[in-house]
């Protein structure tokens, strides 16, 4: 009796969520892993594992979420340290 072939895609698409969500925080770039993961649940979603693919699809944009999000309020604290940092350099001159 033979095993039932594991499913490339899906596979994939969990270590590109695994290395996503791992390098989110360098600078962005796990975000791209993640919208790849996300594609690679999409296009699972109509093939043979639709349980697993689903599964794989929230779970990246649940990641991509948060991860947005964590780049949203980092940004935002890093534009006021820039603007109070520049008016202190400013009211020096």
């Amino acid at each position: 009796m033979r095993k039932p072939q594991q499913d490339r895609l899906l596979q994939r698409g969990v270590w590109l969520l695994v290395v996503g969500v791992f390098t989110c925080w360098l600078l962005g770039l796990g975000l791209f892993f993640l919208v790849a993961a996300a594609v690679c649940g999409f296009v699972g979603l109509f093939r043979e594992n639709m349980v697993r693919s689903a599964l794989l699809f929230v779970s990246a944009i649940v990641c991509l979420a948060i991860g947005f999000h964590v780049a949203a309020v980092a940004g935002i604290f890093t534009f006021n340290y820039v603007k109070a940092h520049n008016q202190a350099h400013r009211a020096l001159q």
